[in-house]
């Protein structure tokens, strides 16, 4: 459900087909997943600017709840989104990063040595770049 129709083996790509006509609103939000992957591949800011818009009326008219609350968020950060197709960069480097801090940080709930929890998550890097101390070894 997550890969890409792209990336899916012939036995994969038959299986997901036939799941996918037992439940027919599965259909559309995968639909909706792959136009959406789709569209961030466009070339550029007026067509992803056109396409958007009929993207979000599909999702509005067919879609099922979760992708009828996405409206909200593009409408919010629609500048922002729209940007991509200007420069090509996203923050999901970023945010992959601050997500595995936070994971790191509630998983040592309790712990009181600070110095520990920064070993840690310098250690969650496997970039070798990042000095952490003599037993540090890449992953």
């Amino acid at each position: 459900m997550l890969k890409g129709a792209e990336r899916l083996s012939k036995e994969k790509s038959k299986a997901l087909g036939e799941l996918l006509a037992s439940y027919p609103e599965l259909a559309e939000a995968w639909s909706l997943k792959e136009a959406f992957r789709a569209w961030y591949r466009l070339p550029d800011r007026k067509s992803a600017e056109r396409e958007l818009l009929l993207w979000e009326k599909r999702a509005m008219r067919e879609g099922p709840p979760e992708f009828k609350a996405l409206s909200s968020m593009l409408t919010n950060w629609r500048e922002e989104i729209l940007n991509y197709f200007d420069h090509r960069l996203t923050n999901g480097f970023l945010e992959g990063k601050n997500n595995r801090i936070k994971t790191i940080t509630r998983v040592a709930y309790g712990y009181r040595d600070v110095e520990n929890l920064r070993l840690c998550i310098l250690m969650s890097n496997r970039r070798s770049t990042i000095d952490a101390g003599p037993h540090y070894h890449t992953i």
